[in-house]
């Protein structure tokens, strides 16, 4: 009977953790690269690699394991039911009752914090930050910890990458940093007038020095109501009306109830303390840009459609500018159903218009959404999507220049639009994947964020002539090389290892079976680590293959053509 090979992992230096199941078991295997040592471990599950791949963490059975990979000793873990580990240190994080405990399982040495109520590891878990007796404490595992919060601390953030955070000491919010200097008041939520009938909640805002405004957490305080009197006589009728906005259906579901996302938004600034109402009270979605300093955000008004929505079955909406510091709105965009979003510094807001199949980008000055994927010359829809309400869009692939910059798909390449309009399009991956009919994605989630374009960027592939996945690299410079491009297999799932030296994947075809490989980090010295259907050589299976032909009309034409094992075109097949 066929398995089906149901996960991957690659992490650290030579162990690759699968899974393979039928209907009748299931089991994990774990293969050294190096050796090919195969290990059947058929009651494992949740299974994750840390401290660079050394340990393994699993549960099998109702047990927790942790399992040292160079000599496979196990230790059964009963100090705590939830425990943490760090991909790349051999630290275990857990509670023990009143207290939190940071457990070297290399060298088994403990770092016990009483009192702790929360702990976040950094600097390549080599540092430490927690709340402790109402103070933020941080240093090195091993070594002295300093306060850095003033006051009685009730919440605290922190961004491990930047080294900087926010605590929240009574109803005053400060910001430090651990690379020096005294601890910053920023706000005072003493000093914030909310309006009448609004309830403020303070917490630890993730800002920096740099934040000006803030969105802040605001709500109508609920009114009790007086329970209804039963009434015997009362009839179960259920009264449809066709105007009422909100379906009966509907409202037995929930729907159409008032919920947090009805209170109006609010925009607090740090620098005049004055509150601004950004959008009115039972509104949509609130869109404010995760930027320092903004102008402008967006709200959708769905009011006008809510009637509709029955049988339009697509949330449709109006959406509203608002200028953030003087409140003022202005309706930008009628009865669409995408939603916009800010670039990463907060200038620029996105949209994809369905009706125009096109990408809008917000002009606050006319106060409407202008075109401007036309300039790109290709479509950037879905040109497969034979229904109007499917025209979907490729995507936006990231940000350049800080969020000046967009990069969106078109079918085949990426394109990088100038959004304060000094530069013109320009393909990043050169026109390479329109000359050679080849759609180019980013590698495992399509969405990369910030793009540096200094760096290289791996690529997933789709030959639209050989029907074939694949692996490509964008290059500085826009050169595009192909590291896994061949029309008699796909290469699909491919994940790169934390250091960026392998590829874990699965290649197949139609005679194929999609078996695990291994491959250098330029895809080359391929091999294969697992066999999971070899039943499949006691079958006569056949071939498939790519067949072009031209339709009555003359118009080009592709399809697969299958093949009995052993055919021979020479000879009369009728």
């Amino acid at each position: 009977m066929e398995k089906d090979k149901q996960s991957f992992h690659i992490v650290g230096r030579c162990w690759v953790i699968y899974g393979v199941a039928d209907d009748e078991s299931k089991e994990m295997h774990l293969v050294n690269i190096t050796s090919g040592k195969n290990i059947v471990m058929p009651n494992l599950s949740d299974a994750t690699f840390f401290n660079a791949g050394k340990w393994l963490k699993y549960k099998a059975k109702d047990s927790l394991m942790l399992m040292r990979m160079k000599d496979g000793r196990k230790l059964h873990w009963t100090n705590s039911s939830f425990f943490l580990t760090a991909e790349g240190s051999p630290y275990v994080t857990y509670s023990n009752r009143t207290q939190l405990v940071v457990w070297n399982v290399d060298t088994g040495d403990s770092t016990v914090f009483p009192g702790v109520s929360r702990v976040t590891l950094f600097d390549q878990d080599r540092q430490v930050i927690y709340q402790q007796d109402k103070a933020v404490k941080a240093g090195p595992l091993k070594g002295k910890h300093r306060v850095v919060s003033t006051g009685a601390v009730s919440d605290f953030s922190f961004n491990k990458e930047k080294k900087e955070g926010t605590f929240l000491a009574g109803n005053q919010l400060y910001y430090f940093s651990l690379d020096g200097g005294q601890p910053q008041l920023v706000l005072d939520f003493d000093e914030v007038k909310p309006p009448a009938g609004c309830q403020l909640r303070p917490r630890a805002y993730e800002i920096t020095p740099a934040t000006k405004q803030l969105v802040l957490d605001l709500n109508y305080q609920s009114r009790p109501q007086p329970p209804a009197k039963p009434n015997p006589a009362a009839v179960d009728l259920e009264l449809w009306t066709w105007n009422e906005p909100v379906s009966p259906r509907r409202q037995r579901r929930g729907q159409g109830n008032r919920s947090m996302m009805d209170d109006a938004k609010f925009v607090y600034h740090l620098d005049t303390k004055q509150l601004v109402e950004a959008a009115p009270e039972f509104s949509g979605q609130f869109f404010a840009p995760q930027a320092p300093t903004f102008e402008y955000a967006l709200y959708a008004d769905p009011a006008p459609y809510k009637l509709a929505v029955d049988w339009t079955y697509d949330a449709h909406q109006d959406l509203w500018m608002v200028n953030v510091k003087t409140g003022d709105r202005k309706l930008v965009a009628k009865d669409v159903t995408d939603n916009p979003q800010w670039s990463p510094n907060g200038r620029f807001a996105l949209m994809f218009n369905h009706a125009q199949r096109a990408w809008m980008l917000l002009d606050p000055v006319k106060g409407a959404f202008e075109n401007i994927s036309a300039s790109i010359g290709f479509p950037v829809n879905d040109e497969a999507a034979d229904m109007e309400r499917m025209q979907t869009a490729y995507g936006v692939a990231g940000w350049m220049d800080g969020g000046n910059t967009v990069v969106l798909y078109d079918r085949y390449d990426m394109w990088a639009l100038d959004l304060t309009g000094t530069a013109a399009p320009r393909s990043l991956t050169n026109g390479y994947g329109r000359a050679n009919g080849i759609a180019l994605r980013a590698l495992g989630a399509p969405f990369l964020g910030e793009i540096n374009p200094a760096k290289p960027v791996l690529l997933s592939s789709f030959n639209e002539r050989t029907k074939s996945a694949g692996v490509y690299r964008l290059m500085p410079f826009k050169k595009v090389e192909a590291l896994a491009d061949d029309a008699a297999y796909s290469v699909k799932g491919a994940s790169v290892a934390g250091n960026g030296k392998a590829f874990l994947f699965s290649r197949q075809s139609f005679a194929r079976y999609p078996d695990l490989w291994y491959a250098n980090g330029n895809m080359q010295g391929a091999k294969r680590l697992t066999d999971i259907n070899p039943q499949q050589q006691q079958y006569s299976w056949g071939s498939a293959k790519v067949f072009n032909w031209k339709n009555v009309n003359g118009k080009e034409n592709q399809g697969l053509l299958y093949l009995p094992e052993n055919y021979d075109p020479a000879k009369n097949t009728r």
